[in-house]
């Protein structure tokens, strides 16, 4: 007989002490699901929040980005971006450990692109600010004539990231790269 495998998403079950954290965006508000319960960021337990802490004070151009902001507003804020995406990926281990960065779906000019913490990490290779914000514009209905204009860059350099981020996702086209991006979260249809 056939079994059929799950991933849940971490924190999903009430013994689970993984932690799943999302973003609703529209209020700009970061909750976590642990032990089968949702609780707002707030309530994260002093260890995790320690460690995305540490993680957002070792990214110079994060703080940057974010440093008008009250200190516990810019965390919030970083997390969203680096982690809220809902999946079945741990966020954050039982023990306190971080996983890694998501690739969150933002704008393809979202600031968040150039923070040394979001490496996206795909297939053993990170890719770049530059190539997610390729495939964020591939995702769009532009030809990729406008989408070179766009991003002020010649068409051949284009075709260079197109190159790279079909490698790096092991596809063949711009349709395997786009299917790849949705299904890693870096964009949403």
């Amino acid at each position: 007989m056939n079994e059929v495998t799950q991933n849940l998403i971490a924190g999903i079950i009430p013994t689970d002490k993984n932690i799943e954290l999302f973003a609703e965006r529209k209020h700009r508000k970061v909750f976590f699901i642990q032990n089968g319960q949702t609780k707002p960021f707030s309530q994260l337990n002093d260890i995790a929040k320690d460690n995305l802490l540490e993680m957002f004070l070792n990214d110079d151009i994060a703080m940057r980005d974010l440093g008008k902001l009250p200190l516990s507003a810019a965390l919030e804020e970083f997390v969203m971006h680096c982690f809220g995406a809902a999946d079945n990926q741990t966020d954050i281990y039982a023990d306190g450990t971080i996983g890694n960065v998501e690739a969150v779906a933002c704008s393809p000019c979202c600031m968040c692109a150039k923070w040394k913490s979001k490496k996206v990490n795909v297939n053993g290779s990170y890719l770049t600010a530059r190539e997610l914000q390729v495939v964020q514009f591939l995702a769009t209905d532009y030809p990729d004539k406008q989408i070179a204009i766009f991003m002020k860059i010649s068409q051949s350099t284009l075709d260079t990231h197109k190159t790279n981020l079909m490698r790096k996702m092991n596809v063949q086209s711009k349709a395997g790269v786009i299917t790849q991006a949705i299904k890693l979260n870096i964009v949403t249809i």
